[in-house]
Parts: structure tokens; sequence; C-alpha cells
């Protein structure tokens, strides 16, 4: 099986035309899979995710449940949601499909990081349902530990950046299709 998804991520990554890789790292990853150099042009449009990695390594050593509780989290769902708050990112859409959500797996949380124009009005969406939790905007190793105490990513809509931290935090990015 790991034969198979090896190969098929080397084939793949082998199509595309032209390559803009977020960093050298990338490069180096896409000539190793025998990416001609000259279709790879690196835009450096990234961020740090040294905090994130660090959490992740606390999470291991402290055992998932120890994190969480930390954090006043237990076992249940949690997904998160990581950007700026403005209309363009579906937050009414995001809040829809969490109370879908809910309704399926009463212990659902959703966590909320973030700042924007659309903030008084989400706090207002939201103030009937206190398994969502507006964190506001957080940096460095608290918006961190939150990142990696999440079961997974919820970026409806302009990810942007943001999906970076998801994937330094090693979660699955859901977004959707507009």
């Amino acid at each position: 099986r790991f034969g198979v998804r090896r190969w098929w991520k080397n084939f793949m990554a082998r199509l595309p035309d032209h390559w803009f890789a977020y960093t050298e790292l990338t490069r180096a990853i896409l000539i190793a899979q025998h990416v001609p150099s000259r279709c790879i042009t690196v835009v450096n449009n990234s961020v740090d995710v040294s905090d994130v990695l660090m959490a992740t390594t606390r999470k291991r050593s402290n055992g998932r449940n120890a994190f969480r509780l930390t954090l006043g989290l237990g076992e249940e769902p949690v997904a998160v949601f990581c950007s700026r708050l403005y209309a363009g990112k579906k937050i009414e859409f995001l809040l829809a499909a969490a109370d879908c959500v809910r309704a399926a797996h009463p212990e659902f949380v959703l966590l909320l990081i973030g700042d924007g124009p659309e903030r008084s009005s989400i706090e207002a969406l939201v103030i009937d349902r206190p398994w969502i939790r507006i964190l506001g905007p957080l940096y460095g190793r608290e918006k961190a530990d939150w990142l990696v105490a999440a079961d997974v990513m919820l970026l409806p809509a302009w990810v942007g950046l943001s999906i970076l931290d998801g994937f330094a935090a090693g979660l699955p990015v859901i977004t959707a299709d507009f």
C-alpha cells in the first residue's frame, strides 16, 4: 500500500507544467520526485509554523488527553477555524455546517480563532451556541496549542496561508467549493 501511494504521489508531482513552491524545502522535495528544477519557482509565500510543530511535540510527549485538558477540552470532537473574520470567508456557511455536525454529535465543539470586521456579527450569531468558542486573535504558542488540540480544521472559503498552520498541526483541512 505504501509503495502504491508513494508511486502515485511521484507520478502526480510530475504532471503540472510548472510548480509555484512556497519554500526551498518544497523545491527540494519536488526535485527529489524528479520534477525538473526549471519547472519550479519558489515564491517564499509562507508563514513560520515552528510554534505549531513544537506544540505537536508537546502533545505527543504529554498525551493527547492531558494536552487537551490544559486547554479545558476533553475527549469531544473539536474543529477549528483560524483566519480573518470577514464575509469572504463564508463563516455563516461554516456555522450552518457546524450546526449539522452538532445535531449528529452533541459533544462537538467548534473553535474560532481570529479577528476581523465580522467578529461582532459572528458573536451575535453564536450567543446561544456555547459549544462554539470565539477565542479571538491568537499568536505564537497560544494559537499553536489550540490548533494542535483540534481534530480537524475547517476553512470554508479563501483558504489562504492558514492551511499551513493546519498541515503543521497534522490536521485534515476541509473546505468548500464556492
